[in-house]
């Protein structure tokens, strides 16, 4: 599931649109580790799961590679994964970032290789050797570390979903689920999963509530905004004669490559449940990442939410959507109870009359 998620780099902006170019920030891709940055650390005040990586390599049992650049580890502290390929400060920073607004996604942190090294076994373990060569040609800089997630991944390769997913595509609830996804990588300007053409291996663990994102990564998200449209997917929630462009886009790319229909109105609503919790946990965000300016990309996600905030906070588009969708669930859930409530006068009434003719009796 960790083997086949990287698409590469360069393709992410002609992904999106041939019409927008995309200014990368030329320090993340000449950007050099070391060993003297800060750790990250996780502090439960953010309200954010602490599971306390274990990478001290601890009665190792197995050793995996899944690619040249990503490693299975087995300990005693659990399973590992270990990562030397990309913005790994950067994918350490959005896992930290997305945990704080409440999203399913990995713990990571950087660690030393040197550390790691030291701390490897020499007896072979399986790809042992193969780890400690590259392990070797890291020395002096630092690695991500990452919980292996105890789930599968949507699909075997970055394009293809696997069975069970292909068979949800036309849920709503995965639709969804999906635009909750499509909102967290607004925030983070990650298109490498859905605004940008779907990565089937960077989601994980298909549930009715949400979609576990791995391999994230932070970009400026000033390009992504008006993509997005945002105010055309408010328009279109509100009861536009038109669905959103960003709803329609995905839509295509599902029918035309997996001959499947998206729900595109519950994708709509999923990625304003997600813009409404980053809403709720920005401030917390902000926070968190304050303390560590020293981070690469803390100023990169510090400027996204800032620029997110101002397109929603004053936009009555947004309150609008909020409102009907809020007042939908509020209806939907009197109708239940009241739906629950007629079904039990109904068996009661009818226990009372069965009653009546056992006394008879």
């Amino acid at each position: 599931m960790y083997e086949q998620v990287e698409k590469p780099k360069k393709n992410k902006s002609r992904a999106v649109t041939n019409s927008v170019t995309q200014t990368k920030n030329d320090v993340a891709q000449g950007y050099t580790l070391t060993d003297n940055r800060r750790k990250i650390t996780i502090s439960r005040n953010y309200g954010v799961i602490q599971r306390n990586i274990d990478a001290q390599l601890t009665n190792v049992t197995q050793v995996k590679a899944l690619t040249n650049d990503v490693y299975y580890v087995e300990h005693q502290g659990g399973g590992i994964i270990i990562k030397f390929k990309g913005d790994l400060d950067s994918d350490a920073v959005a896992d930290y970032a997305l945990r704080v607004m409440g999203v399913p996604a990995p713990e990571s942190k950087l660690v030393s290789a040197d550390m790691l090294l030291e701390r490897l076994p020499t007896e072979n373990l399986g790809d042992t050797e193969q780890l400690r060569q590259k392990l070797n040609t890291r020395k002096g800089t630092e690695v991500l570390v990452a919980e292996m997630l105890v789930s599968v991944a949507l699909g075997p390769t970055a394009d293809e979903p696997s069975t069970d997913t292909h068979e949800q595509m036309d849920n709503p609830q995965f639709a969804f689920n999906l635009g909750k996804v499509a909102a967290h990588d607004t925030v983070l300007g990650h298109v490498d999963r859905i605004l940008g053409g779907f990565n089937w291996g960077n989601m994980m663990g298909l549930t009715e509530e949400s979609i576990q994102q791995i391999d994230n990564q932070v970009e400026d998200n000033a390009f992504l905004i008006p993509i997005v449209n945002l105010n055309d997917m408010f328009d279109s929630i509100t009861g536009g004669l038109n669905d959103s462009s960003l709803g329609r886009t995905v839509a295509k790319r599902m029918g035309g490559m997996y001959d499947k229909v998206l729900d595109i109105s519950s994708f709509e609503k999923g990625f304003l449940d997600g813009m409404t919790r980053f809403l709720q946990r920005k401030e917390k965000l902000m926070v968190a990442l304050s303390e560590h300016e020293s981070w690469w990309p803390s100023d990169i996600l510090q400027d996204n939410a800032n620029r997110l905030e101002e397109h929603l906070k004053t936009n009555g588009k947004y309150f609008a959507a909020l409102q009907k969708v809020r007042m939908e669930t509020f209806l939907k859930k009197e109708q239940d109870e009241a739906d629950k409530q007629s079904a039990r006068d109904k068996k009661q009434g009818k226990s009372s009359f069965f009653n009546f003719f056992s006394k008879k009796q």
